[in-house]
């Protein structure tokens, strides 16, 4: 997940507003769309680290549905919600 941001912040560090960014998956998209993005994964990572911070189960979190606020903008790709909350969650728990 650190990889990730860090990615899109480097990205975001060598656009500008004028730039269009041709995703791996979906439409062209303006570095605000990055942004977006960026903060979508930096607001579920802090929420789920603090659940494994706390001693959460994988199955807690994903009954807490961290992603819920994104899921309508985020959660319709090829990756589910759950599967997402999964992924992040066992890379934190990984590095605790």
């Amino acid at each position: 997940m650190e990889g990730l941001i860090a990615a899109v912040n480097r990205v975001l560090d060598l656009v500008d507003a004028g730039t269009k960014i041709i995703p791996g998956h979906g439409p062209l998209a303006e570095p605000e769309s990055l942004r977006a993005y960026r903060d979508m994964l930096a607001t579920v990572r802090d929420r789920i680290r603090g659940m494994v911070r706390d001693g959460m189960s994988l199955a807690l979190v994903l009954a807490a549905k961290p992603t819920l606020q994104f899921d309508a903008v985020w959660g319709k790709g090829f990756i589910s919600p759950d599967k997402f909350v999964e992924i992040v969650y066992t890379d934190l728990a990984a590095r605790r």
